[in-house]
């Protein structure tokens, strides 16, 4: 039932068929007709056309009959034979030459058109007169009524007409195959009328028997034209026309035809209702289409607009489509990247919030202890004086004293992670830093056998920052690196110019990608935050003060980690645009 409900998919498709039916109905009807007519006028020539092909195929049988005529009246044994009136040697005479000249019928009448010799037995039937030599007869041979083309010649002795010779060629359906196979027709001939019904109903219709235009014909002598004739059970486009004799006299009808079921009015009456489903399927299909071309990026829409409902601001909306929907995708994907800067800009602002009353809290604690700790140090130091070297109790103020001297450093940190850190900035290069500090730790790198690459493009441009601080930072990041690789690994790190569009100012960007233990999805949210460490020894500060030095630098800091693959700290810093230009 999805495709009842209404959604915009379904409206587009269901107004796409709405709006093409109509076009669909009227363009097809139209067709149809125009079609139609056009066809029906060629079917009407190619009847026409056949039929005189048949009529020219009539004559022609006429001329070879006139001339085997004119052979047999030249030749002179039939002649004396004529003159004898031998009928045993004329007849022997006709059978012969009937094979001969491959002649259907040979016959010979008398002065008045009475039959005296033929081949075969042929009725007495013949006409008494023949105003042309050529003429169309219809006689009985061998009790075969036979429709015979042919000539009628004089026999003459001393300038006397004593007889005549009818020669002639059978019309029968059988010598227009030829003309049937190029033409396309069926062809038929009938040689006598004979009652039959007037009309007859097929399929709720009153159409024209062939039967009954014969018996039309042989009453006017003219040809008909029909679109529907009903003959042999079939429905045809056909031409009957008359077979007639000089005299004008109809002997035979022949019926020229089209099988309707090859025409295409026929075709199209019977298939319209398939042609009307398949230009609605045609048109459903391509508003389907057009549908999907239009809801399925508005889909992604609502996926996507769930997503951020639900918290996801890294979803991206992706559409291949161009135009307005493309555009649209581009500015949901800018609104849910400005959320993610809204986001961590709130974060970084819940942080400092909170480094800021954790800083004010750690200052006054931070105060309240460092002076009783001046005091205990003081009085261990004292009391130590007072014993001598190899004493219990000068071990136990050496105890005391190391302890005192340990939590001042913790005392002392908290005062440099709670009080405001004055930067010191200068033009400095990135690089040496980094070359410093590396020499500081190369004997912890050793022993952990770890492999340090360094990517520092040439001419990389200075940076305006407080050096120490820098110093801090970086020392920091290569000692947490070095500590997540107790058994050897991979340390790399790079410099690169990068650009912030948002911004439009140039960046300095320095990695440090390690291949150490890495950190779990729980704590890489919690790396910055004070006091949160994964080592025993630790306190927690290291990174967060990192974070508080880059903040005050008007740069930003942060990492990507994937457990038991390895960690990468990005540190970005502005780059002073006159003084990268004069490097």
């Amino acid at each position: 039932m999805y495709f009842f409900k209404p959604n915009i998919q379904n409206k587009l498709i269901f107004s796409f068929m709405l709006m093409a039916l109509v076009p669909i109905l009227i363009s097809t009807f139209v067709a149809t007709r125009v079609i139609s007519v056009q066809l029906e006028k060629d079917i009407k020539r190619k009847t026409h056309s056949a039929t005189d092909l048949i009529t020219d195929k009539i004559d022609t049988l006429e001329n070879r009959a006139a001339l085997i005529g004119e052979i047999i009246l030249s030749n002179f044994v039939f002649m004396q034979a004529f003159k004898q009136q031998d009928e045993e040697q004329i007849i022997k005479l006709l059978d012969m030459l009937e094979k001969e000249m491959q002649i259907d019928t040979i016959l010979i009448t008398n002065e008045k058109g009475e039959l005296k010799f033929s081949s075969g037995s042929i009725s007495p039937n013949v006409m008494k007169q023949v105003d042309k030599k050529r003429m169309l007869v219809l006689l009985e041979k061998d009790n075969i009524k036979k429709l015979i083309a042919g000539v009628g010649l004089e026999i003459r002795e001393n300038g006397k007409v004593v007889g005549k010779i009818v020669a002639g060629y059978t019309v029968k359906k059988e010598i227009f195959q030829d003309i049937e196979k190029k033409m396309g027709v069926d062809i038929d001939l009938f040689y006598e009328s004979a009652q039959y019904p007037k009309a007859i109903k097929d399929r709720g219709r009153v159409v024209f028997s062939v039967d009954e235009l014969i018996n039309k014909i042989y009453a006017q002598g003219t040809s008909e034209y029909r679109k529907d004739i009903y003959h042999n059970k079939l429905h045809f486009y056909g031409l009957c026309s008359p077979l007639m004799s000089p005299d004008k006299k109809v002997f035979g009808v022949v019926f020229v035809g089209i099988q309707k079921t090859y025409a295409f009015q026929t075709a199209v009456g019977q298939f319209l209702i398939i042609l009307i489903f398949l230009g609605v399927l045609l048109s459903a299909v391509i508003g389907v289409l057009i549908a999907r071309s239009i809801s399925h990026p508005l889909r992604k829409f609502t996926w996507g607009i769930r997503a951020v409902a639900r918290g996801d601001l890294e979803h991206q909306v992706k559409i291949k489509a161009k135009g307005e929907i493309k555009d649209l995708a581009n500015a949901f994907n800018d609104m849910i990247q400005q959320l993610r800067r809204l986001r961590h800009l709130e974060e970084e602002l819940r942080i400092k919030d909170r480094l800021a009353a954790l800083g004010e809290l750690a200052a006054g604690v931070a105060h309240e202890i460092r002076n009783p700790l001046v005091i205990i140090k003081n009085s261990a130091q004292i009391l130590g004086d007072r014993f001598q070297e190899q004493n219990d109790n000068k071990e136990l103020t050496q105890y005391i004293i190391e302890e005192t001297d340990r939590l001042n450093k913790v005392v002392t940190s908290f005062l440099d992670f709670a009080r405001p850190q004055k930067s010191n900035l200068e033009i400095n290069q990135i690089a040496p830093i980094i070359d410093r500090i590396l020499q500081i730790t190369n004997m912890e790198i050793s022993k952990n056998r770890i492999e340090v690459y360094k990517n520092f493009p040439e001419n990389l441009p200075p940076v305006m920052v407080d050096a120490e601080q820098m110093h801090q930072v970086f020392l920091n990041l290569i000692l947490n690196a070095l500590g997540a690789m107790p058994n050897g690994g991979r340390l790399e790190i790079k410099t690169a110019v990068k650009k912030d569009d948002s911004k439009n100012i140039k960046l300095m960007e320095i990695s440090f990608r390690d291949t150490g233990c890495g950190i779990s999805k729980d704590e890489i949210d919690k790396v910055f935050n004070p006091f949160f460490t994964t080592k025993p020894e630790g306190t927690g500060l290291g990174l967060a003060i990192a974070h508080k030095i880059i903040e005050n630098h008007h740069g930003t800091i942060k990492v990507e980690s994937q457990k038991d693959k390895g960690s990468v700290f990005y540190v970005c810093i502005p780059i002073n645009s006159s003084q990268g230009e004069q490097a």
